[in-house]
């Protein structure tokens, strides 16, 4: 009886229960053997991933044996991860049409709420830049603005602005003179590594598992981007298009449509972030606005158009967007823009805003989106829409 006895407590001390998942994790992404932090806050079965001052409620999944997967808001990529009471170990998986990368990622619980891996003591970084990036050969490969501001703290927050769109919410410290920012939203991973001399830094930014650019910034309070009103340009003939509604009919656009009132069109993709972020925009805005239809043209990713419609439906669910949205093409077909929107000389950028009048005449072209992350540019974009919207109705 008493070895019966002994062998239940031995089974019993090898069967310790396991403390829940719950709570807020610091999670490090490798990114090129760079780290890249950022916070999740798992409670039940939801969580939230904290991308500086964004946030993204998501679903978790127990897939059994302590495996847990987080399907992320772009895409089919997730998280998959390895829960062994005081850490987590895995994946991040980023999913374009029939290719799979991933990236390695641990998590410790998080003892603070400090984002960078140690705090910093400078914010030179703060400001206005004219930043360069070079390609392989050493060239010039794009001309950005980025704008940067500093917290009390010695946080500094801010994001890189192209004439196309933004790389979003960023986020870090400077210490001695080195300054590391971080990006992820479950799409676009940034890291950057600067160093900053007076009114000039230099560095590298790193995103996936190849992708690597030189950036030199020379402080420029007064630089500026093109006006992305002058961007994309449209053809002297009427405003056409068909493309496909959610149930797979065909969904035809003419000056007929929404006959005697202005129309906003909206190109976009459920993969692309700052169509998120535009996306995000338009729908608080129709709320009050309900006058004037938002049709959103999506070109999707996928291999099929099953997928595509799932992938638009999810979008709209993940941001309560009301407003219609219709399927351009898939990757599959290999249909562009242009082969949709015949009515378009060129098309540069996802998210693209068409303002049409009541008589479906072009009224202005807006390409790319500046977001909440670039403070003033935003403001901008917004103060712009309003005046636009008053002018075609």
């Amino acid at each position: 009886m008493k070895y019966l006895i002994l062998i239940m407590i031995m089974i019993s001390s090898c069967h310790k229960k396991v403390e829940p998942i719950d709570g807020l994790w610091k999670v490090i992404m490798d990114v090129q053997n760079n780290c890249l932090p950022f916070f999740m806050e798992i409670k039940g079965q939801q969580v939230r991933l904290i991308n500086s001052d964004e946030t993204f409620d998501l679903e978790l999944k127990n897939v059994g044996h302590g495996i847990y997967q987080v399907p992320l808001s772009f895409d089919e990529n997730y998280l998959e991860f390895k829960y062994n009471g005081s850490s987590i170990d895995g994946n991040f998986y980023k999913k374009k049409t029939d290719i799979t990368s991933e990236m390695k990622i641990s998590g410790k619980r998080a003892v603070d709420s400090l984002r960078a891996m140690e705090p910093g003591d400078e914010t030179a970084l703060a400001g206005r830049w004219k930043v360069d990036f070079y390609n392989d050969k050493n060239e010039v490969e794009k001309t950005t603005l980025a704008i940067f501001s500093s917290t009390p703290q010695k946080v500094l927050k801010g994001s890189i602005l192209t004439k196309t769109g933004d790389y979003r919410f960023l986020e870090g410290t400077g210490l001695s003179g080195k300054y590391q920012l971080f990006g992820f939203d479950g799409q676009m991973n940034f890291v950057l590594d600067l160093k900053v001399k007076g009114d000039k830094f230099e560095g590298n930014i790193f995103s996936g598992n190849t992708w690597k650019r030189k950036i030199i910034g020379q402080r420029d309070e007064t630089f500026s981007l093109e006006d992305p009103n002058s961007l994309t340009k449209s053809k002297d003939q009427p405003v056409g298009f068909k493309a496909k509604n959610l149930d797979g009919t065909d969904f035809i656009f003419n000056k007929t449509s929404y006959q005697n009132q202005p129309v906003i069109l909206q190109i976009l993709g459920s993969w692309c972030p700052n169509c998120l972020d535009e996306s995000k925009f338009l729908r608080d805005w129709s709320k009050t606005n309900t006058h004037i239809p938002i049709v959103g043209i999506a070109f999707e990713r996928t291999d099929n158009f099953k997928k595509s419609v799932y992938q638009v439906k999810r979008l709209q669910k993940n941001l309560n967007l009301d407003y219609k949205i219709v399927i351009g093409s898939i990757d599959k077909d290999k249909v562009k823009v242009l082969d949709v929107l015949k009515f378009l000389e060129n098309h540069m950028s996802y998210p693209t805003t068409i303002f049409l009048r009541k008589d479906k005449s072009i009224h202005s072209i807006h390409t790319g989106f500046s977001g909440p992350a670039t403070g003033d540019a935003y403001k901008k974009f917004i103060s712009m829409f309003k005046k636009t919207v008053s002018e075609i109705q």
